[in-house]
């Protein structure tokens, strides 16, 4: 980190020396998938606005000194976001010392505690707790001395056997486990029971794993997506078609490469501007606010830094002002009623996934097939589930092997004939790849995936439709 910082900051004093810059070493910075976070995704885009700057020699010397102190801002972000992160790393440090020397005065309780077998204590309810009994026994000559203390204990004693305190222990250990685990029978014998591996994993959760998808499968109901198409010509405002939703979802994905952000954060926001596009009428004009503002509120849900404002109005060519894309963010959360909570189909492929365990190369493939659905406006009435279903079963046919099997039908709950007609359109869609629209060739996602980094999957030869289910 501290070198980075260093190089950036010796680049900006040393005008001449920027263009002696490799492209190829600054690409080579940049994280491998797009998912870029914190620290590391902001000085990329510094390294990346460096190269710019000396690529640039016929700015004049006004534009090229707001270009300098805008560089210099985002290092000096970077370089306090850094020494935060330090901060917080020692005050981490302290509180793991505080947390073992609490763990020390309760073994030191608990010692107490058995060596003093002969000592009861009778409470008017239930038995007193182990830490309050230990301290009114190792402190007894002053609760004797002072009598404010005699109201929380009582003065009579009794023998507390060791029999009884275990299996009270172990009474409230089932009646804990009871509650906190949920009611899961397993799958059948013949699927593969994935989550047993991490069952014991509180990281992973795979006690609730079942429980949570279902959940998200309800909530799909809640932001199911209409034809809107028809809503938004029915005044003269709003003069919206699907070519032009497709024009706009291509930009999003080249501005998600371009901040580097999550790929949840560019299917959030695709989600978001459907949303809105259904309850309110918008103009073709403010249709790119939409899109850069529905990534701005996605970023925030779902990346850890999102993009400031001001490069989203510089990614706009300042189109529009902060002010503007303050005053859609307000209307697009008003419009969506606060509720960022929504299904999206790229966490239920990589549930899917990583049940039927899915190498990396074929998740990718799927990958590039889901992130092509999201341009096409005729899907997207169709459930975020059953479009992940699609998509893994036809990456799954295109590379010769077995398409769908007993684990994804039970870990998803479809069988294919619930998600055919999605695998068709699909298709469909994968065999006028890249395509054109309103005069322009829409291939962001097709020369995305047709990387070395994610595998040339684009290049994949595509499934005739008579095949998809031979």
């Amino acid at each position: 980190m501290h070198l980075i910082l260093v190089t950036c900051e010796a680049l900006l004093s040393v005008p001449s020396i920027l263009a002696l810059i490799n492209e190829e070493v600054i690409r080579r910075r940049l994280l491998i998938d797009g998912d870029g976070t914190g620290d590391d995704r902001r000085l990329n885009l510094l390294l990346k606005s460096i190269l710019k700057y000396c690529n640039s020699p016929d700015d004049t010397p006004e534009e090229k000194q707001v270009n300098v102190d805008r560089m210099l801002l985002q290092l000096t972000q970077c370089e306090h976001a850094f020494e935060k992160s330090h901060s917080v790393g020692k005050f981490y440090s302290h509180r793991q010392v505080n947390v073992d020397r609490m763990l020390l005065q309760l073994t030191q309780c608990e010692h107490a505690f058995e060596k003093s077998q002969g000592m009861e204590e009778n409470v008017k309810n239930d038995s007193v707790p182990l830490i309050a009994w230990n301290l009114t026994n190792s402190n007894n000559k002053k609760a004797e001395s002072q009598n404010s203390r005699k109201t929380v204990l009582k003065s009579k004693q009794t023998t507390v056997s060791e029999k009884k305190e275990k299996s009270l222990i172990e009474h409230f250990d089932k009646e804990i486990q009871l509650e906190d685990k949920p009611k899961v029978t397993g799958p059948p014998s013949d699927v593969d029971d994935f989550d047993k591996e991490t069952w014991e994993d509180p990281l992973q959760v795979s006690c609730y794993a079942m429980h949570i998808f279902e959940y998200l499968k309800s909530r799909e109901a809640e932001f199911q997506i209409k034809d809107y198409l028809p809503f938004q010509s029915s005044t003269e405002k709003g003069n919206i078609n699907a070519e032009m939703r497709s024009v706009l979802v291509d930009w999003m994905v080249e501005v998600q490469e371009t901040f580097e952000l999550n790929h949840e954060t560019l299917y959030l926001a695709v989600k978001l501007v459907d949303l809105y596009l259904g309850k309110v009428v918008c103009s073709r004009l403010n249709l790119q606010l939409l899109g850069a503002t529905a990534i701005f509120v996605s970023s925030k849900f779902d990346d850890r830094i999102p993009p400031q404002l001001s490069d989203l109005e510089y990614i706009c060519s300042h189109t529009y002002s902060i002010q503007d894309l303050k005053d859609m963010e307000i209307k697009l959360v008003t419009a969506i009623g606060f509720d960022l909570g929504i299904p999206l189909s790229y966490r239920f492929l990589r549930r899917y996934a990583r049940c039927n365990r899915i190498q990396l190369p074929l998740l990718t493939l799927a990958r590039y097939i889901l992130e092509l659905s999201l341009m096409e406006y005729s899907l997207i009435r169709e459930s975020d589930s059953k479009l992940a279903c699609a998509s893994l079963y036809l990456a799954q046919k295109m590379n010769k092997l077995t398409p769908w099997n007993k684990t994804l039908e039970y870990y998803s709950g479809y069988k294919v004939s619930c998600f055919k007609h999605i695998i068709i359109e699909m298709n469909r869609l994968l065999q006028c790849q890249p395509r054109t629209v309103m005069m322009q060739t829409l291939s962001t996602v097709y020369n995305k995936y047709s990387h070395p980094i994610f595998f040339e999957v684009a290049k994949t030869p595509v499934v005739k439709e008579a095949d998809l289910f031979s």
